[in-house]
């Protein structure tokens, strides 16, 4: 059921995905972290995050454990639907839920407020971090320069681009990108 599930997920059928489920309960299969994540992950990949929310509230319901990619599911779901303030609440009840957020969590929170015009809010995500004892990674110097361009604040995209370099992070042609076109506004 799991793989018919993960072939659901790379497909963006969340309808399947739950026919799936549902099928498999009627059987007396107890759905497991695997199936649900990746029936959340073809929500994610339809840009539905309502049924990917009450996907999640089964699994505290079933006593399912949930993990650090089951929200990272969650969280690309509402991120790809354009709902940047639920992603950064779905990433603060991660803590509250001693759920560890990953560079990931992060970074994809980040990409959501970017992609809102959310710079600010973007770069509080990115400063945030640390804090937690994540390293950022390329992909989350990544989203902050690019939350800079969005914001026209160039000189803070070219401090991010230093900070790469200084914390040992390559950057890459996106960071280079973004940077670029944030000193062209």
């Amino acid at each position: 059921c799991n793989a018919a599930l993960n072939a659901c997920a790379k497909g963006g059928q969340w309808q399947h995905a739950f026919s799936l489920l549902m099928g498999a309960r009627s059987m007396g299969v107890a759905p497991d972290t695997i199936g649900l994540s990746s029936a959340i992950a073809a929500c994610a990949a339809a840009e539905r995050w309502q049924p990917a929310l009450c996907a999640l509230g089964a699994m505290v319901d079933a006593h399912v454990e949930v993990d650090v990619i089951t929200y990272n599911a969650l969280l690309g779901a509402c991120e790809k639907a354009s709902n940047w303030q639920l992603t950064l609440n779905i990433l603060e009840s991660m803590r509250k839920d001693r759920h560890a957020p990953d560079a990931c969590s992060f970074n994809i929170a980040m990409t959501a407020c970017a992609k809102a015009g959310r710079w600010q809010q973007a770069l509080h995500v990115f400063e945030s971090m640390r804090p937690v004892h994540v390293t950022p990674d390329v992909f989350s110097y990544n989203a902050a320069i690019s939350a800079n361009d969005k914001g026209s604040q160039w000189q803070q995209a070219l401090g991010l681009l230093a900070a790469m370099e200084q914390d040992q992070v390559t950057p890459s042609y996106v960071s280079y990108s973004a940077a670029i076109s944030a000193c062209e506004k």
